[in-house]
C-alpha cells in the first residue's frame, strides 16, 4: 500500500520477460501489454508471443469494470478488450 493506495502487481510477461500491471483504484496501469483494441508487439528479442497470451488470458479474469489506462494513446475499460 501506498498511502491510501492498495497496489496490486500483475506479472504480464510478453512484450518483455519483465512486465508487469498495476492495478490501483479501479485503474489498471497496463504498460505496453494491453491497448485500446490492440496489444503490445512481440517482435523483439526480449518478448514472446506465448507469454503474452497467457498474460492477456489472465487480465481477462479480473474485473471487467477495470480502467485501462495503456503506456500509449488513450484509455479504455476491460469490459471494451474483452469484446474486442
Amino acid at each position: 500500500e501506498v498511502g491510501p493506495f492498495k497496489i496490486i502487481v500483475h506479472h504480464t510477461p510478453g512484450h518483455s520477460a519483465g512486465s508487469v500491471c498495476l492495478e490501483i483504484g479501479g485503474h489498471l496501469f497496463s504498460g505496453d501489454t494491453l491497448f485500446k483494441q490492440n496489444v503490445g508487439n512481440t517482435d523483439n528479442y526480449k518478448s514472446n508471443p506465448r507469454d503474452l497470451i497467457i498474460s492477456l488470458k489472465h487480465i481477462l479474469t479480473l474485473s471487467k469494470d477495470l480502467i485501462v489506462e495503456p503506456g500509449h494513446k488513450e484509455s479504455t475499460t476491460l469490459k471494451d478488450e474483452e469484446e474486442f
